[in-house]
């Protein structure tokens, strides 16, 4: 894995511990906070889908989840 790669890693992950963090404390006063780091980590996911891919996800692949 390139260095690129795994800031956006360690970036995602930190964000996401933001999240839950707060999802399990249920701290009112992080709603914007959290509306904030998801927000980020889709960013960050994309940016790290290109910069591995070399480009952009193709929107027509997207699908809803679909449970088993």
């Amino acid at each position: 894995m390139n260095p690129s790669t795994i800031n956006y890693l360690l970036e995602i992950i930190g964000l996401a511990s933001d999240v839950a963090s707060g999802v399990l404390t249920g701290d009112a006063k992080k709603d914007a906070q959290l509306s904030t780091a998801l927000v980020t980590i889709i960013q960050k996911t994309l940016a790290a889908h290109e910069a591995i891919l070399g480009e952009p996800i193709d929107p027509s692949r997207l699908k809803p989840f679909e449970p088993l």
